[in-house]
């Protein structure tokens, strides 16, 4: 697989900034601009992790590094913040998401002039009983089969997921049977995907498993 090979590149809104989002795979942090936010596609059994945000849309758990923090700390973090679940260490970066800042909004501090989202793949330990988010942005969790991730997800959490697959497929000593579930997930799709989300209904949450995290 080529290393650094564009993925995709998207231009939308985060509130009222408009940016330009590039994921670029790799499988070591780049050093030419900080990396401020961390995310991970982790799967727990045959399903994958996802959190609900205020506008009911659905991606995958993580967020803005705090102060004096470094990315597996921030991620960990993150993800029990928001889904209240717990990591396996054995977590690999996969891509990475070069945000540009499109518009120089007024009265904003921008410090650089482009960032980036560290991407990983990795499984979840296990589950505690959902509760609030800090931020206020996560609303709920759930854990996405692959019918209803091809339905749900928006294309470029598709294409994330797709290459997060891959990378813990293509790790050496490494298997993880429900990965098979997911297997060729991205090597075809439906030509109507939107229509088909709006009429999904919501899968019911699955039985969670609680962990002592120590």
């Amino acid at each position: 697989m080529e290393e650094n090979a564009t993925l995709f590149v998207e231009e939308m809104h985060w509130g009222e900034q408009p940016v330009r989002l590039t994921a670029l795979r790799c499988r070591v942090l780049p050093d030419d601009a900080p990396t401020t936010s961390v995310h991970i596609v982790a799967f727990f059994g045959e399903k994958v992790l996802v959190v609900r945000d205020r506008r009911g849309m659905f991606g995958f758990p993580g967020g803005r590094l705090e102060h004096g923090e470094d990315v597996h700390q921030a991620l960990n973090r993150e993800v029990y913040e928001e889904a209240r679940a717990y990591l396996k260490s054995e977590y690999d970066l996969f891509a990475v998401m070069k945000i540009e800042y499109t518009v120089r909004l007024p009265n904003r501090n921008y410090a650089h002039d482009f960032t980036y989202m560290g991407l990983y793949a990795g499984l979840v330990r296990g589950l505690d009983p959902i509760g609030a988010d800090p931020a206020g942005v996560v609303t709920g969790r759930d854990l996405f089969s692959r019918p209803v991730c091809e339905y749900r997800l928006p294309r470029h959490d598709r294409v994330l997921l797709k290459e997060a697959v891959l990378a813990l497929n293509r790790k050496p000593g490494f298997f993880y049977k429900g990965l098979k579930s997911f297997e060729n997930f991205g090597m075809t799709a439906s030509s109507n995907l939107a229509s088909e989300a709006s009429s999904l209904q919501e899968d019911p949450h699955p039985p969670e498993e609680s962990v002592d995290p120590t």
